[in-house]
């Protein structure tokens, strides 16, 4: 497997994946905002994409927008890769913090970022959409990266 930036070669893959994971998906415009400013992170393996991490800052405070693994490719340990390479990205610029948001009924995600020292902030009702309607919350997490 093969971790780094995300590429324009990889862009489509990334955004196709994300569209084929997520109800509300991360518009490509982010994703393209995000390779520039060398916030995106993917994993290949023979030329075909299995994750990608989509993230974002200001001043002091990172945000992770988005983390996809296909689902053919989970619990091989790529979203935890991928999720270090940011942080090692923030930390090396300084960033203070680092925020994401999860589906509350993820519990598989909330307990890895559990495991990486996120804890849960808050929460935003209503916010993720539902397949058969309706709408569940986000878990608001951080990870302090200095004090």
């Amino acid at each position: 497997m093969q971790f780094e930036r995300l590429t324009p070669e990889y862009l489509n893959a990334a955004v196709a994946l994300e569209a084929q994971l997520q109800m509300g998906p991360v518009p490509e415009s982010q994703f393209v905002k995000a390779m520039h400013s060398q916030q995106a992170w993917m994993c290949t393996e023979e030329g075909v994409l299995l994750g990608y991490l989509v993230g974002s800052s200001v001043v002091d405070e990172a945000s992770i927008l988005c983390v996809g693994v296909a689902l053919n490719a989970r619990r091989r340990g790529i979203a935890k890769r991928l999720l270090q390479m940011a942080e090692a990205h923030w930390a090396e610029k300084d960033m203070a913090s680092i925020f994401l948001e999860v589906r509350a009924s993820n519990h598989a995600a909330i307990a890895a970022y559990e495991q990486a020292d996120y804890v849960q902030v808050g929460e935003r009702p209503n916010y993720y959409p539902l397949p058969g309607g309706g709408r569940e919350p986000a878990v608001i997490m951080a990870c302090q990266l200095r004090m």
